[in-house]
């Protein structure tokens, strides 16, 4: 080429952008070709090596060599270097590969072989395309006039990036071995990113951009490989000069620093030893080496592709052949977050790096940890930061002045002991407090509110709320890295149906949040639940993101293992009271607590160091007045000495939305998908929803099948426009009202963080309820009407078809409405109860509307039975003559014959479309009401609970607990247990429409002996089956989805027998993994007594009882929240490792032979949790068989363990047997516990399978497979018991102790009444309910029907109240849904562990309900007397009343025991409440003859005749023809009878709701 053509191509290549050169990634995924021939990691993040034998010349010659090189391209990318040993190549073969390797990566065209620019006289190989060899790296030192550096650290390069078209791969070939050295370094750009010449040849020197004699190039600093997609680092020593956009010095800073990470991080470098003939290949791109020059080698170096940087590209390369990034990278991931993340552009001499300043885009979020589009950084500071609740004694302080701060890009952790303000802390920060805040919250030293409605916020809750029938809502790479891969198709489940594990729960919460890339995130108790390898792994995600995407994180934790902690950047630590003791770094933290005389044993994790020092030892007087000394000098001294740091406020201002916020459509096509999936997942409550508006449809076309034109079916065709207008709607209000208000926990939850809008949120639900309910609406109508026989009329049909339509719609409306008022489930069912009893009484039926006193007529306007009414009156009546063959032509009574006479007597008079536009106006309005209400009226933070104020019964200590056990208590028998060989799988049931699926084991040969006498703690991962051994050791089913089956094999031995489910049931007891069981309305003291009361032995005192209660309040750590309730999501009582404790209480007063713990640490802080476990070693001292799971166990509780169960996922056994035996038994396998490691972290590391990486699971499954062999052929068969017990002899044992310890029948009826009256008084809400459904239905009645006549045209009216009347029937189910559940939820659990019989149980829900029922049946009675002026006796009216809620509490307490889901028996019963409404006979008069039969089975039977004879007889002349209209008999007789037929009724439905219990419970 001659100088000027060099000279216009150099001119034009110099005008080329780095904005030009934008890479648009589409990686390259290996084929997996290469597997046959074996490799192994020489470093975890670069480096393999192929085993010794395998030749490059047999790729070049295979016959699918084109798969090979690109399956090598890909490797080499990956991996950065390969290494091929003693290679047979010729130079010709060593070009090829290196030219092949680059052509299967999709290189350029115009791309080939480098020339060097500096020319060597005579080449030897005389190649125009030679290589760089040892003359030429001789003639190179020269070229620069010698006086180079002897130190090859700073030799560290990347090939020819003096170029415009720098290299990819390159290929290295020793010809010969030096002497001695000969070593060569790789260092990755990969995880720098994860962690910061003689003549010259005028070219073109391979490409046609690299030409010209001025040696210098501008490149990206963070380089996206086109092959992998991932990040790198594109800086080295040799070649990088200036970054463009910084000032010199700052430019000079940022690279040292860069080049200081590469040469003394030794995590992203690999060494090579050479011998001859090794084959080196590697990518330039992504790598950098440095080399000894003892050595003669020739190096190919192949063209690639201009430099470019993709923002979408990913960092940390999740699903691949390296290891996982942990905390050690952070300093690293500073220096890429700097270039990645803000876009900085430099420029060099000799060889120039940028990044251009590109426009920011709108990045889709690949994974934490990788630069998810920007952040927008937050400083938060906090000073003076206090919270207080208002309660009756006064102000109470959670937290008392608190100062912090944190910057940007770092993770604090929140500690300390439970109840010490962590959560508190957390909600105040996150603007989520529920008391007053005083002192001042900045963020970048301005108020936060923009940031709270911006959704750069985002808040991870302690308690899951995620939509229970889809599978898990986080992308691919988030997947991997938390852990997930194995459950990722899994549904996320609930209390009905069995999804993933409580462990896993808590990891997608967290990565649904982190896939909203926002600035701040707040996290409550993020590892809870979380083994020690998971919890580490969640953690190493958080910092990385942390510091590579410059988030703020703030989490509270409990128990962090001791390589976690020191990694937080700053941790707060609190007292009990609310006072910061700390707020720093955590090692700083250690020293400030160990100088102010606090002992530190060497090898302590800091953590629990710290948490033991600001915890209260309540175990004696004088040990709680030591800690609370020693808790004020703590804080005292930390006031005087805190370094606070105060950020300058920010003048930018902070933006109004994430700016990777995806548009509305985009929203709802997300929500949308979710919405299906999660609808498609619930086949039962569609299944029920189905049964609901179709079943109705059949119930109404077999009551009123084939009508004919005579008057009296005249008036059936009216009641049944009626009850189309009014209860199709009702009763999907009902259940919609019960749906949303689980579905809205989730839409609160993710509303404020800003995820959606409630347009788009309010638009996807809609969207395919709509769909869904349009299309059963459909079915149904087309059952109905043609089972009737209605006006048959193509045009006719329609129109009734769309009027149901516009019914559902309406329904759906209001559903929103009466959920968007108030999300508690007891509140919005009593507002619909009220709104749809006022609709009853406004639509124009029972009423007209001329009769509607003044004062609510106008609410018609605003009712859904108003215009559906006139709609489906005008299909039906509409111009239509009746025959009326039984009616003489010339007869007055002709004119009931006439359609438009019927609509005139109904007052209907508008044109179709009048009603059409006001029904589809109201739903509108009504929906547009709820939007607003929705956006408007967001939840507020959950309020505190108020103290009980009290305290013990007051009386003679009695001696210590363990003298009242000696000298009262009978010891139970010992038992051990033992597993041999248990099995557990699932498997899909095989129907006719489903085929059997593939097994899942969820237990795999577990065998095991569980002493009595000691302490045996199940370890394993999250999913290793823990929870599902811990219920078949209690014999206790197993909940699970109705398409699947369980199958269970093995031996479960006590003492050597097999025993039966009730004699293990009455031999255990046990903590569950959740305490939902808690009644929420009583303290602490309170449940600990009414359970003491229930379950200590009866020949204890009532004095006795309680101390021992007391007793245990101080054992656990509870005596300073005694009087603090328990608390529920809508209040804030208890915290949750509180809540723990308490359970483990309940438990611990039930003095079993076995006590079974699921978790009972979890939510605990390091203290209590050793406590705790204390306190269970001491009680399987006294003989009793203590089993229980636990996830992250601190170092001192470990020798605490006598016995370990090791599972590995799939419930395999890794090890069992004494716990001081496993670590010798993992040296065994070659798997040492290294120094200051916690021997219960390390095991579960040992057995967990990493599943952030394709690599690392392979790598760690076949570990753990290794193990669970090694095991299974160790282990010796189970010895066989030494005890000799009968399976008789052990349950007389047990009955009689049993019988010992139960409480007389009427004494524990009585303490079961009080606790659930006392726990009832304390939820207003429930109360009012109970009284309200009945007496607030009465009030709305009362308002339109006072004082009605005794004329001919009031008889109508009349009927209508007695029909609200004999509606009271779904009052009663309402009540019993809004209570039953929560307390058929505690009789489960004391049920389970023989603490209440079903006998006591239904009486006590018996006993607390009558009283309610009666008195608000007694107040509707009067006011039906007094106000509206019936003419029925107040006592037939009164017991009617009463008859139709009790028994509609006994229908509901039949369904709800019966069917497991709260929803499908709401669905069933309004179904079945409709078919009893419509054969009560006072709206169908005319019914089949079985229908007739199955009539005398209702309790609205009787009791709308006893009220028809007592209304109609006496008073009115016309009294027998409208007995005779409905077919009611006359006579005090028949009245007689019929009260007695209500009677049994109330009897026998009652004895249903018993039987079924006793049955279900049995």
């Amino acid at each position: 080429m001659s100088p000027v053509e060099v000279e216009q191509l150099t001119a034009a290549t110099a005008t080329v952008s780095l904005k030009e050169q934008t890479l648009k990634i589409q990686p390259l995924k290996r084929n997996h070709t290469l597997d046959t021939f074996k490799s192994f990691k020489l470093q975890p993040h670069i480096g393999s090596e192929f085993e010794e034998g395998i030749q490059l010349r047999e790729l070049l010659n295979a016959p699918n060599s084109d798969e090979l090189f690109r399956d090598l391209a890909v490797y080499v990318a990956e991996r950065n270097v390969i290494f091929f040993r003693n290679q047979d190549l010729t130079f010709e073969e060593q070009k090829e590969v290196a030219d092949r390797l680059g052509k299967a990566a999709g290189k350029p065209s115009t791309s080939g072989l480098h020339s060097h620019p500096i020319s060597v006289a005579s080449d030897e190989f005389g190649e125009k395309n030679f290589p760089i060899s040892s003359k030429l790296v001789n003639a190179r030192s020269a070229a620069y006039g010698g006086g180079g550096s002897e130190l090859h650290s700073r030799g560290w390069h990347s090939d020819v990036t003096f170029e415009n078209i720098p290299s990819d791969y390159a290929v290295l070939r020793l010809r010969e071995a030096p002497p001695a050295g000969g070593d060569t370094l790789w260092a990755s750009a990969y995880e720098l990113a994860e962690a910061g010449f003689a003549t010259i040849n005028p070219g073109p020197r391979g490409a046609p951009e690299d030409i010209g004699t001025h040696l210098s190039a501008v490149h990206p600093v963070i380089r996206t490989n086109p092959v992998t997609g991932w990040k790198g680092v594109f800086a080295n020593k040799g070649f990088t000069k200036r970054i463009n956009e910084l000032s010199k010095d700052e430019s000079d800073l940022v690279l040292n620093h860069l080049f200081q990470l590469t040469v003394q991080n030794h995590d992203l470098q690999v060494r090579f030893r050479w011998r001859k003939h090794d084959v080196a290949v590697w990518d330039n791109r992504s790598s950098y080496h440095s080399a000894t020059t003892d050595f003669d080698a020739d190096e190919f170096v192949r063209l690639g592709e201009r430099a470019a940087f993709a923002r979408r590209a990913a960092v940390l390369r999740c699903g691949v052949d390296v290891a996982a990034p942990g905390p050690r990278y952070r300093t690293a991931c500073g220096a890429a977050r700097a270039f990645g993340g803000f876009g900085k552009t430099q420029e060099t001499p000799m060889v120039d790096f940028i990044i251009s300043d590109q426009p920011s885009t709108t990045a889709t979020p690949l994974l934490p940890g990788a630069l998810l589009g920007d952040t927008y950084p937050l400083n938060i500071e906090a000073r003076n930061l206090s919270v207080s609740v208002f309660r009756k004694k006064g102000k109470a302080n959670i937290l008392n002045n608190v100062n912090l701060a944190i910057p940007a890009g770092k993770l604090m952790a929140i500690m300390g002991s439970s109840g010490s303000g962590k959560t508190t802390l957390l909600n105040a920060l996150a603007g989520r407090s529920g008391g007053q805040v005083t002192g001042d919250i900045l963020f970048n030293g301005q108020d936060p509110a923009t940031a709270f409605k911006s959704g750069l916020v985002a808040y991870v809750e302690q308690d899951d709320h995620l939509l229970p029938y889809v599978t898990m809502e986080v992308v691919e790479s988030v997947i991997l890295e938390l852990g997930l891969k194995e459950c990722a198709d899994t549904l996320i489940g609930d209390d009905w149906r069995k999804g993933i594990s409580g462990g896993e729960k808590r990891r997608v919460s967290v990565g649904v949040q982190l896939l909203t890339n926002p600035s701040v995130i707040f996290l409550d108790e993020p590892t809870t639940g979380l083994d020690a390898f998971n919890a580490r792994s969640l953690i190493e995600t958080l910092l990385n993101l942390a510091h590579k995407s410059n988030k703020t994180i703030i989490l509270s934790i409990h128990q962090p293992r001791s390589d976690i902690f020191k990694y937080f950047d700053q941790i707060a630590l609190l007292t009990r009271g609310g006072l910061l003791a700390y707020c720093g770094p955590p090692l700083d933290g250690v020293t400030f607590i160990k100088d102010l005389g606090f002992s530190l044993t060497e090898g302590v994790n800091g953590a629990d160091f710290l948490v033991d020092a600001v915890s209260i030892d309540n175990s004696s007087a004088e040990t709680e007045q030591e800690s609370m000394e020693n808790l004020q000098r703590i804080a005292q001294q930390w006031a005087r000495v805190k370094p606070f740091v105060s950020f300058e406020e920010t003048t930018s201002k902070m933006p109004s939305r994430r700016s990777e916020s995806i548009g509305f459509f985009e929203q709802v096509s997300v929500i949308s998908r979710r919405v299906l999936m999660n609808m498609w997942e619930d086949r039962l409550m569609q299944l029920g929803s189905f049964l609901n508006i179709v079943g109705m449809a059949l119930v109404l076309g077999i009551l009123n099948y084939k009508l004919d034109e005579n008057p009296s079916a005249i008036f059936a065709r009216q009641t049944l426009v009626y009850i189309l207008s009014m209860f199709t709607a009702y009763f999907g209000i009902l259940f919609l009202v019960y749906k949303l208000s689980y579905e809205l926990k989730i839409f609160d939850r993710e509303r404020r963080d800003n995820l959606y809008s409630v347009l788009a949120y309010l638009s996807a639900w809609l969207f395919w309820h709509v769909l869904y309910y349009s299309v059963l609406s459909v079915i149904s109508s087309v059952i109905l009407y043609f089972m009737v026989g209605m006006r048959a009329s193509a045009y006719h049909f329609g129109m009734f078809t769309l009027m149901s339509i516009l019914v559902q719609w309406a329904a759906i409306g209001f559903s929103w409405l009466f959920m968007s008022i108030s999300r508690n489930y007891a509140t919005a069912s009593l507002a619909a109860n009220l709104i749809c009893s006022m609709m009853f009484a406004v639509g124009g039926f029972m009423i007209p509307v001329s009769s509607l006193p003044v004062y609510v007529a106008w609410m018609r306007h605003f009712t859904i039975s108003y215009y559906a009414l006139k709609l489906f009156a005008l299909a039906e009546f509409k111009d239509r003559q009746f025959s009326c063959p039984a009616v003489p032509p010339n007869s007055p009574k002709q004119s009931l014959c006439n359609g438009n006479t019927i609509l005139s007597a109904m007052e209907i008079e508008d044109p179709l479309y009048m009603p059409f536009m006001g029904i589809l106006t109201l739903t509108g309005a009504v929906l547009l009401i709820s939007g607003l209400l929705l956006y408007l009226l967001p939840p507020k933070g959950v309020a505190h609970a108020e103290p009980v104020w009290q305290t013990p019964e007051k009386g003679k200590e009695p001696e210590s607990s363990v003298e009242i056990e000696s000298s009262t208590l009978r010891a139970p028998p010992r038992i051990t247990v033992q597993l041999n060989s248990l099995n557990f799988v699932l498997e899909p049931r095989n129907t006719k429409f489903v085929k059997a699926g593939r097994k899942t084991v969820i237990l795999d040969r577990v065998s095991a002996t569980f002493a009595s006498g000691q302490l045996t703690a199940i370890l394993g991962s999250s999913g290793a089956g823990k929870s599902t051994l811990l219920s078949l050791l209690q014999a206790r089913a197993i909940n699970l989805p109705v398409h699947l089956k369980s199958t269970t094999s093995g031996k479960l031995l006590h003492n050597g027998q097999e025993l039966t489910k009730d004699v293990i049931e009455a031999c255990t007891a046990s903590v569950r993994q959740d305490d939902s069981h808690l009644l929420p309305s009583l303290t602490a003291r309170e449940t600990l007594v009414y359970a003491a009361l229930l379950r200590l032995p009866k020949n204890w005192s009532k004095q006795r009882k309680i101390l021992r209660a007391e007793e245990i309040l101080v054992e656990l750590g509870l005596k300073d929240c005694a009087n603090t309730l328990v608390g529920s999501a809508e209040l804030k009582g208890l915290s949750g490792g509180e809540k723990r404790r308490l359970s483990v209480g309940l438990a611990m007063l039930m003095d079993p032979s076995i006590l079974i713990l699921d978790e009972p640490t979890s939510g605990l802080d390091s203290a209590s949790a050793k406590k705790m476990i204390i306190t269970l070693e001491s009680i399987a001292k006294t003989g009793r068989t203590i089993i229980c799971s636990i996830h992250q166990p601190r170092s001192d509780i470990f020798p605490l363990l006598n016995r370990v169960l090791l599972l590995a996922r799939g419930g395999q056994v890794v090890f069992e047997g004494e716990g001081s035996m496993l670590v010798p038994y993992l040296a065994e396998q070659q798997y040492h516990l290294p120094l200051l490691t916690n021997p219960a972290d390390f095991a579960l590391d040992v057995s967990s399978v990493d599943l952030r990486s394709n690599a690392a699971e392979e790598e760690t499954r076949n570990r753990v497979s290794k193990l669970v062999n090694n095991w299974q052929t160790q282990q010796k068969s189970a010895a066989t018991s030494q005890h000799s017990d009968s399976a008789n002899r052990l349950k007389e044992a047990l009955q009689d102790l049993s019988n010992s310890n139960k409480l007389p029948f009427a004494q524990a009826l009585y303490v079961s009444i009080s606790r659930s009256f006392l726990n009832l008084r304390r939820q207003p809400a429930l109360a009012l309910a109970r009284i309200m459904n009945v007496f607030g239905a009465a009030l709305i009645t009362t308002l339109f029907f006072a004082r009605i006549g005794l004329l001919h045209s009031d008889v109508i009216s009349r009927i209508g109240y007695w029909q609200q009347v004999t509606g009271m029937i779904n009052c009663g189910m309402l009540t019993c849904l809004a209570i039953f559940p929560q307390e058929l939820l505690m009789f489960k659990f004391e049920h389970q562990d023989r603490t209440t019989s079903t006998t006591i149980f239904f009486l006590t829900y018996s006993a607390i309900e009558i009283p309610f029922d009666l008195a608000a049946s007694v107040l509707h009675a009067v006011l039906a007397k007094y106000v509206v002026g019936l003419q029925a006796n107040l006592g037939y009216t009164t017991l009617c009343i009463f008859a139709c809620v009790f028994c509609g509490e006994s229908i509901g307490m039949t369904f709800n025991t019966f069917f497991s889901k709260p929803g499908f028996s709401l669905q069933l019963m309004t179904l079945l409440f409709a078919t009893l409404q419509q054969m009560s006979g006072l709206f169908s008069v005319s019914m089949p003859k079985f229908v007739e039969d199955l009539n005398y089975l209702s309790v609205l039977r009787y009791s709308s005749r006893i009220l028809a004879a007592q209304e109609f007889l006496p008073s009115f002349s016309t009294g027998s023809d409208v007995m005779a209209l409905f077919g009611f008999p006359e006579g005090d007789y028949h009245v007689v009878l019929n009260v007695v037929g209500l009677i049994i009724c109330v009897v026998v439905y009652r004895l249903i709701a018993f039987v079924v219990l006793k049955i279900m419970f049995r």
